[in-house]
């Protein structure tokens, strides 16, 4: 089981976030898309600064609780 799951996509309308959903059970309160539109590729340094961000969220959530 997944505590937390971030999706990232070239698609800003979520297309395979929804595909997900149709065939897994996500959950709603832990799971997070970072999707943006573009020509251009997802570059790696992009993508560490959302997984950097998702983590930092999860831990400012869990010194608050």
């Amino acid at each position: 089981e997944c505590k937390e799951i971030l999706v990232i996509e070239l698609s800003y309308s979520k297309q395979f976030y929804q595909y997900l959903r149709t065939v897994a059970d996500l959950p709603r309160d832990t799971t997070r898309v970072y999707a943006r539109s573009g020509g251009n590729h997802l570059g790696v340094t992009e993508i560490m600064t959302q997984v950097e961000v998702q983590l930092n969220q999860s831990a400012a959530v869990e010194v608050l609780s």
